[in-house]
Formats: structure tokens, C-alpha cells, sequence
């Protein structure tokens, strides 16, 4: 079996639930290293990690477009459950489910006031258009994505 590391973009709460229930059913949106995403950066396969990187960077900023906040959650997922998304310059897939045993980590903002001041700015845009907003480039490029261990994520944890 193929896997593939992807950086789902969500809420705190909806991760935790997944955790709960032992199920996060699809369609669940979700960004990974594409051929498309490689291309438009200038990558080469020698440069996966910064790919890898990249493709957080969008899920975070998708996130914080849907959910107001930069929120992410890693997996290492079976191939067979991703299909093609809105994008693939910007990594988008859709997973047709994500099993919670396959998540490896979650990111979310080192200053979740900075973050919220700027998803005010761009709530409901699409993804390109919130990436070239200023706020965003100021908050991706200041204020670091913290790095948890999935097994980090609690339910009793206050956001």
C-alpha cells in the first residue's frame, strides 16, 4: 500500500470528534505535494521537504479562510483515498475518508490572537485570493506553526 503525507486543513474541535468517533468520513478537503504544486514552485524531487512545506503553508492559510484559524492536522494516508481537488497547483485533493490512525501531527499558530485579527480579513475567500492578502503574508512569514504529536490532541485541552 502507497502512502502519502497530506495537511488537512480543519478545527480543533472536528479533529478531537474524528479521535471520539474512530471516523472522519469524506469528502475531507486536504492538501499534499502535487506533480502541479512541484512545477509552479520550481521544485525538484531532491526538494520534498520544502514541497512538504509548502503544501502546509496552504493548508494552513485554507484554514484559516473556513475556520478561522490556522489548523492543521498531518496524516500519512492511503493513496487509494485521494482524489483530485479545486486546485492541484495548490495541492488540493479530496480524501474520500481519513482514518484517525493515520494522523501524524497537527499544527496550529505559536499566537492564535494574530491569527484570528487576520481570518476576520479573509473569511470565505478562496485560497489564491487569501494568499496574496497582505495580513496573510505578514502572518505566514511572522508567526510560526507550532508542531504537535497527534497524540497531543485531548478532548479535555482548552483551545
Amino acid at each position: 500500500m502507497d502512502r502519502k503525507l497530506v495537511f488537512v486543513p480543519t478545527s480543533k474541535q472536528r479533529a478531537v470528534q474524528a479521535l471520539e468517533d474512530s471516523s472522519w468520513p469524506g469528502p475531507v478537503e486536504a492538501h499534499t505535494v502535487t506533480d502541479e504544486l512541484m512545477s509552479a514552485l520550481g521544485y525538484t524531487d531532491a526538494q520534498l521537504e520544502h514541497a512538504e512545506y509548502a503544501a502546509l503553508l496552504l493548508a494552513s492559510v485554507a484554514g484559516l479562510t473556513r475556520f478561522g484559524r490556522r489548523f492543521v492536522v498531518v496524516a500519512d494516508v492511503d493513496e487509494k483515498t485521494i482524489a483530485a481537488g479545486r486546485s492541484a497547483v495548490d495541492g488540493e485533493i479530496t480524501l474520500s475518508q481519513l482514518d484517525p490512525r493515520s494522523m501524524v501531527a497537527f499544527f496550529l499558530d505559536e499566537d492564535p490572537q494574530l491569527s484570528s485579527a487576520v481570518a476576520d480579513a479573509v473569511a470565505g475567500m478562496q485560497l489564491d485570493e487569501a494568499w496574496e492578502h497582505p495580513a496573510v503574508k505578514r502572518l505566514v512569514w511572522s508567526c510560526d506553526l507550532m508542531w504537535h504529536a497527534a497524540e497531543e490532541l485531548r478532548v479535555d485541552e482548552e483551545e
